[in-house]
């Protein structure tokens, strides 16, 4: 896979996959903007924008806007980009939420802590944890819609907190 990062800044976005350009891998599917940006932002945005690919690569033939929910796919990345780039960056709090696609519904089912959120959101019932990313992403690839992928995980997976699911979906619904 090809990344490609611009010399230039971008006002509009750190970063985005372009699935369309994947013919012979001659073009770049990832694109990288603003270099200006810290270390730690330009990895998270590479991370965030590669998830977005493997997400892709789980749906090759069912990956679309009509077929895909948006919130499903920016939700994923950027609970990705929060999981991986805190292993290499310590203390990275993640990207910030923009309702109503980038939630931080992922970063909750992982996390026991009731105050992430990165500061924009007060989830005072973050009552969910102990999920690993790898059961979220199992669940993804039949998932098309929100409600889809809450319920695909808690009928794949028993979790102590799972009666508690319901409720965060909603909440960043």
């Amino acid at each position: 896979m090809r990344i490609r990062a611009h010399n230039g800044q971008n006002d509009e976005s750190n970063g985005s996959h372009q699935k369309d350009l994947r013919i012979f891998g001659v073009f770049a599917r990832i694109h990288l903007y603003n270099p200006q940006n810290s270390t730690s932002e330009i990895y998270a945005t590479t991370i965030h924008e590669l998830a977005h690919a493997s997400h892709w690569e789980l749906r090759k033939n069912n990956w679309n806007d009509n077929n895909l929910e948006r919130k499903v796919k920016e939700s994923w990345a950027r609970g990705v980009q929060w999981e991986l780039t805190r292993m290499v960056h310590n203390g990275y709090r993640g990207g910030s939420t923009i309702r109503p696609s980038y939630t931080q519904v992922v970063v909750d089912m992982i996390d026991s802590s009731n105050d992430f959120n990165n500061g924009s959101e007060n989830l005072q019932e973050d009552n969910v944890n102990g999920y690993s990313i790898k059961q979220i992403e199992d669940v993804l690839s039949n998932s098309s819609s929100w409600d889809a992928w809450k319920n695909n995980l808690k009928n794949k997976y028993n979790n102590e907190t799972e009666n508690n699911v319901d409720a965060l979906f909603n909440h960043w619904n």
